[in-house]
This record gives structure tokens, sequence and C-alpha cells, in this order.
């Protein structure tokens, strides 16, 4: 079955490692790391839809992989959830920083799903949200452009019908980009560019 999500496990612990490969390879391609910089080399080399983060890894800890994170524009809107121990890190700090979510050790299966699949269907709601907004936007500007064009096509008229034997080349040349951006215009409004964008 072809997995079109990816979810990153990143933990220095090959047992804990397995039980989450186990928990969502079904659902998901899942990737390993073991250690913080391991983690950063795959985020950077692949796209990840989800990461769960540990916070005690070597090399480089969950909390300093997740500070890279947030910092970076290309992985800033990647769900975290963080794995740790009880007591372990202070829940708001770590929000602060931008997890999106916890999971505390010893981690419960189905809590653990529920919280990833929690976010991934806010994730989605969010991308359509995005998505209709982009289209509503596009409409309008292509509307008022449309507008625009029109206004300037009868003021190009009025012009070229006082001078109809010294028309200027710069009015011809004005008038074919109109043409143009009508054309452009008329793409978005029937739907043509927002359905391919």
């Amino acid at each position: 079955m072809q997995k079109n999500r990816v979810m990153l496990v990143a933990d220095d612990i090959d047992v804990n490692r397995a039980s989450f490969r186990a928990m969502f390879e079904e659902e998901y391609e899942v990737l390993e790391a073991g250690d913080g910089n391991e983690t950063l080399k795959i985020l950077e080399e692949r796209k990840v839809d989800i990461v769960i983060l540990d916070m005690c890894m070597p090399v480089k800890s969950g909390k300093q992989v997740l500070k890279q994170m947030k910092a970076d524009p290309k992985l800033l809107d990647i769900p975290v959830i963080v794995k740790t121990v009880i007591g372990e890190e202070r829940e708001l700090e770590m929000l602060e920083m931008g997890a999106d979510d916890f999971i505390f050790s010893p981690c419960e299966p189905e809590v653990v799903k529920k919280r990833v699949s929690n976010i991934m269907t806010e994730r989605l709601e969010s991308q359509r949200h995005l998505s209709t907004v982009r289209e509503h936007l596009l409409f309008q500007v292509a509307r008022t452009v449309r507008t625009d064009v029109a206004v300037i096509e009868e003021c190009y008229r009025e012009m070229t019908g006082q001078r109809t034997e010294n028309k200027s080349v710069g009015l011809e040349d004005m008038y074919r980009h109109l043409e143009h951006i009508r054309e452009l215009t008329d793409s978005v409004l029937d739907g043509q560019i927002v359905g391919a964008g």
C-alpha cells in the first residue's frame, strides 16, 4: 500500500522506535533517527509530515532539535509531538518553543495514536481553509483587475477616437498588453488558474 504521509521518530532507544513503527507503519512511512544530528539531517533531506521527538537524545538534545526546527523557515510548520518523562521537562517551556503536543513515557499506544490523529486532522483542515482563502483572494484580485482594465480600455477608445489618424504606437502597445491582462483575468475568474493552483 502506498503511504503518502511520512513520520519521523527521533529516539535514541531502539525498542522505543520499534514501538512507534509498529503503531504507525500501516498509515505512515516511518523514518527513524537515533540522535539529534541524525534527526536534523533527515529533516533536511526528506519531506516529513510529523515528528515524534524524544527530549533526551545524545549528540543534540530534543530541546535543541526543536529550537533549530522552529528557527528554520523550511521546518517550522512541521508538527512536533514531544516525548518525555512526566516531570522531566516543563510543558509550558516546550509549548513556547513550538511543540504541538506531548506524550509521556511509558506511552499508551491508543493515546499516542489519538494525539497524532488530532494534530494531522487539524493540519488538514487548516490547509483546506488556507486553500479556500487563497482562491477567494485570487478571485477578488482578478475581478478588481478586470474592472480596472475595462476603465483603461474605455479611456483608450476615447483617446483614439479623437486621434484616429495619428494614433501613437505607445497606445497600440498599451492596448495589446491590456488585452493580455484581460485574457489572464478571464482565465482566473473562469476557474482555470485557481483549479490548477
